[in-house]
């Protein structure tokens, strides 16, 4: 889902994510937390979701802090954007 631009899948165009909020000059972190957290909320499989972005402006890039409940078990990861 993260990896998957909505509307780039012809089959379910509302799958994916809206990376519009990721990238721009105005970029904005509770946005993009937003965005992630409705593109992983698709996803009956994923409860309890939490995001945290965390934006580099000198490197003009973001990390994703993502924790959610997986089949009942606790998952954490992270996405980098550039």
């Amino acid at each position: 889902i993260l990896s998957t631009r909505r509307g780039e899948f012809d089959l379910v165009p509302e799958l994916g994510t809206d990376r519009s909020s990721l990238l721009g000059k105005k970029f904005s972190k509770e946005i993009a937390a937003s965005d992630i957290y409705d593109a992983l909320s698709q996803d009956d499989r994923f409860n309890n979701i939490h995001t945290t972005v965390v934006e580099d402006r000198n490197s003009r890039s973001a990390t994703i802090h993502l924790t959610a409940t997986v089949k009942e078990q606790q998952v954490e990861m992270e996405v980098d954007y550039a």
